[in-house]
């Protein structure tokens, strides 16, 4: 196993289809989504990443179910530039999928003040400087990295749902909120109207 903040510790099962632990924070449907990728769903490979397991292997690597799509791919396809992340654990789940996206070539940041660590005292300061060093930007709601993608939502949308800008063209950003075990969702910048 290689070695990374985070390991070191057993975990509990979490977020296992069905149950309350699975489902997004209330507010949150799956529809608000453009995508759910599903992981952690095949007993013998763990995902603290939304892109490659703990070994560093990614969808066409690993069993046929061990995650639902290949989000570097999707991302990609949708000409997605930049990628905030944000949702649970900062100090796990959050930064493996950050520092992974960022590896894949996208801009990447993490939303500080709304993602929440296992160990907010010692685990995310020390996370962020890991962060920080892999190209990891850690930002603020209020930011004006965060700012530029309002400023996309107030252009409306095209097509199917597809965030634009003032000029109408596509969008280059999407928010991606992690839960601890299943799924990660790529949230539209519509959302954050207002």
């Amino acid at each position: 196993m290689p070695k990374s903040p985070g390991y070191g510790m057993l975990w509990r099962t979490g977020c296992i289809k069905g149950t309350w632990r699975a489902q997004p924070v209330d507010g949150l449907q799956e529809n608000d989504f453009d995508l759910v990728v599903r992981r952690n769903t095949h007993a013998d490979v763990f995902m603290s990443s939304a892109l490659r397991d703990i070994h560093g292997n990614d969808k066409s690597e690993l069993p046929g179910n061990a995650v639902s799509h290949h989000l570097g791919d999707e991302l990609a396809s949708k000409k997605i530039t930049h990628v905030f992340c944000v949702g649970t654990a900062g100090d796990l789940c959050i930064s493996h999928t950050a520092m992974d996206v960022a590896s894949a070539g996208f801009k990447t940041y993490v939303i500080e003040d709304v993602t929440k660590s296992f160990d907010a005292r010692k685990g995310w300061p020390a996370m962020k400087k890991t962060l920080k060093a892999k190209g990891v930007e850690v930002v603020m709601m209020d930011g004006p990295e965060v700012g530029k993608v309002r400023a996309l939502s107030i252009g409306g949308t095209q097509g199917q749902g597809t965030p634009t800008g003032a000029q109408g063209s596509p969008a280059t950003m999407v928010f991606m909120a992690t839960s601890m075990g299943l799924s990660s969702l790529g949230i539209r910048p519509s959302k954050l109207k207002g």
